[in-house]
C-alpha cells in the first residue's frame, strides 16, 4: 500500500497506515513517499530510528519510506500551479505519478491519501483488480462527471468539439484510492502522456479548458491516451471509496461504519480540532503508537497477533518471521 505525505498531513498518515494493517489480513508494508529534504525529519516524527528508512509496524507490519526530489514531478506539475485550492498543488500529490519509479519490483499497488481510513481487508480489493486485468482502478462514484471541471468547448485546438463533449461526460474518480498495476502503467508511458498534457495547456493562452489539481490530470491522461489505456479502467463498489467527509455534515444515505476506506476529501480534516468525525479517526492515530511501540518477544519462537477490535487472530509464524527478518 502506497501513501504520499508531508509534515502537515502527517498525523493523518499515522492513522491510515495503522487502519491498513488492522484491517488487512496479509502482512503489509506501507510505503510512504516522502520529499527527500523532510525525509529525515519525517522518519523521526513516525518512529524509525535514525539512519534508516523502514521500522516495524505490529507483527504484520512495516513501514519504509521513500525519498524523490521534487525535479521529479516538475514537468508533470507545472500547469497546474493556476489551481485555487492550494493543497491539491502540493508535490507529493504529483509524486504518486512516478510510483513504479520509487518502488521497483512491486507490480500492484493500493494508493491511499493520508485522510483515509480502512475499514475492511485490502486484499480483497487487490485481488478484485488483479483478476480484471485492468491497469488501474476506482470506486465509482455516481452522478460526478468530468464536465464538472472541464469548460464547455476546448481550447487550442486541443481536441474536437464532439470528443470533448464526450469527455465531459466520462466519471470523475476520486483519486484518493485506487489500485494500479505498476508494470502496466509503465508499459502505457502514462507519465510521458501526462508531461505533454502539461505543455499544451501551459502553451495554450485560450483560458483555462480544464481546471483542478493531480486528480484531473490523471483522469484526462487516462481518458486522452490513443493506445486504449481509457478500456483498461476497473471499477469497484463505492463503499472502497466514502467521499467527502470533510465537507459532509450529514453523510445522508451512507452509513460510516459500512464503509470499506472512509475518505475525508474536503478542508475538514480529522485530525484538526474541528474536523468531522473525528470519532471514526482517532482510535485508529492512537493505535500508531502502539504498533511503533511493538517489539517480538525474544528468546523463544513467537506466534504474530494481529488485534481487530475486541478479536484477536492467530496469524503463522512463517510471516511473523518474514517481518522480523
Amino acid at each position: 500500500v502506497v501513501w504520499a505525505s508531508n509534515h502537515g498531513q502527517a498525523e493523518g498518515l499515522k492513522a491510515s497506515i495503522a487502519s491498513a494493517i488492522n484491517a488487512t489480513s496479509s502482512p503489509l508494508v506501507a510505503h510512504v513517499l516522502v520529499q527527500r529534504g523532510k525525509a529525515k525529519s519525517f522518519g523521526h516524527f513516525f518512529g524509525i530510528a535514525a539512519g534508516c528508512r523502514s521500522a516495524r509496524l505490529g507483527a504484520r507490519g512495516v513501514l519504509q519510506l521513500h525519498a524523490f526530489d521534487a525535479d521529479m514531478v516538475a514537468d508533470s506539475r507545472l500547469a497546474m500551479h493556476s489551481t485555487k485550492n492550494r493543497r491539491l498543488d502540493a508535490v507529493e500529490n504529483f509524486a504518486r505519478f512516478h510510483m513504479h519509479t520509487l518502488i521497483p519490483n512491486v507490480k500492484v499497488v493500493i494508493y491511499l491519501d493520508a485522510d483515509t481510513i480502512v475499514n475492511a481487508d485490502l486484499t480483497v480489493l487487490r485481488d478484485e483488480f488483479a483478476a480484471s486485468g485492468s491497469t488501474i482502478g476506482f470506486a465509482q462514484l455516481p452522478g460526478v462527471f468530468m464536465g464538472r471541471a472541464l469548460s464547455g468547448s476546448p481550447a487550442c485546438n486541443f481536441t474536437t468539439p464532439e470528443r470533448w463533449e464526450e469527455l465531459r461526460k466520462l466519471p470523475e474518480y476520486n483519486a484518493g484510492a485506487f489500485v494500479i498495476d505498476l508494470e502496466r502503467w509503465a508499459r502505457h508511458h502514462v507519465v510521458e502522456h501526462i508531461e505533454d498534457l502539461v505543455r499544451k495547456k501551459d502553451a495554450c493562452n485560450e483560458g483555462e479548458f480544464f481546471a483542478g489539481g493531480s486528480q484531473l490530470l490523471l483522469l484526462m491522461a487516462l481518458y486522452t491516451a490513443k493506445d486504449g489505456l481509457a478500456q483498461e479502467i476497473a471499477e469497484f463498489e463505492g463503499s472502497w471509496n466514502l467521499a467527502g467527509l470533510g465537507y459532509r455534515t450529514k453523510c445522508g444515505n451512507c452509513t460510516l461504519e459500512h464503509g470499506n476506506i472512509l475518505h475525508w476529501s474536503g478542508a475538514a480534516k480529522p485530525w484538526l480540532p474541528d474536523g468531522l468525525y473525528r470519532y471514526m479517526w482517532k482510535p485508529h492515530r492512537d493505535h500508531y503508537d502502539e504498533l511503533i511501540a511493538w517489539r517480538p518477544v525474544q528468546g523463544r519462537r513467537w506466534q504474530a497477533l494481529a488485534h481487530d477490535g475486541d478479536r484477536t487472530s492467530p496469524f503463522s509464524a512463517h510471516a511473523a518471521s518474514e517481518l522480523a527478518a
